[in-house]
Protein backbone atom coordinates (compact mmCIF):
# COMPACT_ATOMS: atom_id res chain seq x y z
CA UNK A 1 0.00 0.00 0.00
CA UNK A 2 2.85 2.26 0.93
CA UNK A 3 4.91 1.40 -2.36
CA UNK A 4 1.58 2.66 -4.39
CA UNK A 5 1.56 5.88 -2.43
CA UNK A 6 4.74 6.88 -3.32
CA UNK A 7 4.58 5.94 -6.91
CA UNK A 8 1.39 7.60 -7.67
CA UNK A 9 2.34 10.61 -5.09
CA UNK A 10 2.78 13.39 -7.65
CA UNK A 11 -1.38 12.37 -8.36
CA UNK A 12 -4.62 14.24 -7.76
CA UNK A 13 -6.07 11.55 -6.37
CA UNK A 14 -3.47 10.54 -3.97
CA UNK A 15 -3.59 14.54 -2.69
CA UNK A 16 -7.07 15.13 -2.39
CA UNK A 17 -7.55 11.82 -0.27
CA UNK A 18 -4.14 12.96 2.07
CA UNK A 19 -6.08 16.38 2.26
CA UNK A 20 -9.87 14.97 3.26
CA UNK A 21 -7.75 13.30 6.08
CA UNK A 22 -5.84 16.08 7.17
CA UNK A 23 -8.72 18.51 7.38
CA UNK A 24 -10.88 15.48 8.92
CA UNK A 25 -8.70 15.50 11.74
CA UNK A 26 -8.22 19.51 11.62
CA UNK A 27 -12.55 19.55 11.90
CA UNK A 28 -12.15 16.92 14.86
CA UNK A 29 -10.37 19.21 16.62
CA UNK A 30 -12.67 22.31 16.22
CA UNK A 31 -15.91 21.12 16.63
CA UNK A 32 -15.79 18.21 19.72
CA UNK A 33 -12.64 19.43 21.52
CA UNK A 34 -13.55 20.60 24.93
CA UNK A 35 -16.89 20.09 24.67
CA UNK A 36 -16.94 17.11 26.81
CA UNK A 37 -19.91 15.11 27.53
CA UNK A 38 -23.27 14.93 29.37
CA UNK A 39 -22.93 18.28 30.57
CA UNK A 40 -19.66 18.35 31.68
CA UNK A 41 -18.07 21.74 31.66
CA UNK A 42 -21.28 23.64 31.30
CA UNK A 43 -21.73 26.50 33.36
CA UNK A 44 -22.50 26.24 36.92
CA UNK A 45 -23.72 22.60 36.68
CA UNK A 46 -20.78 21.70 35.40
CA UNK A 47 -18.96 18.97 36.79
CA UNK A 48 -15.15 17.89 36.30
CA UNK A 49 -15.50 13.81 36.35
CA UNK A 50 -18.10 10.85 37.45
CA UNK A 51 -16.22 8.32 40.32
CA UNK A 52 -18.35 5.19 40.94
CA UNK A 53 -21.50 7.55 40.29
CA UNK A 54 -20.29 10.19 42.30
CA UNK A 55 -19.67 13.71 40.68
CA UNK A 56 -17.03 16.09 41.14
CA UNK A 57 -17.66 19.07 40.77
CA UNK A 58 -15.15 21.60 38.77
CA UNK A 59 -14.66 23.64 41.72
CA UNK A 60 -13.38 20.65 43.68
CA UNK A 61 -11.25 19.65 41.12
CA UNK A 62 -9.86 22.97 40.63
CA UNK A 63 -9.04 23.47 44.45
CA UNK A 64 -7.51 20.21 44.55
CA UNK A 65 -5.46 20.69 41.90
CA UNK A 66 -4.30 23.98 43.24
CA UNK A 67 -3.45 22.04 46.53
CA UNK A 68 -1.11 19.75 45.18
CA UNK A 69 0.53 22.17 42.88
CA UNK A 70 1.15 24.30 46.06
CA UNK A 71 2.59 21.19 47.41
CA UNK A 72 5.01 20.14 44.51
CA UNK A 73 6.12 23.88 44.20
CA UNK A 74 6.92 23.97 48.08
CA UNK A 75 8.91 20.79 47.81
CA UNK A 76 10.81 21.62 45.03
CA UNK A 77 10.91 25.53 44.47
Amino acid sequence: MLSLIRKKKESFIIKFVFIIIVLSFVGTIFLVWGQGSDGMGRGKGGYAATVDGTRISLEEYRNAYQRVKSMYQQIYG
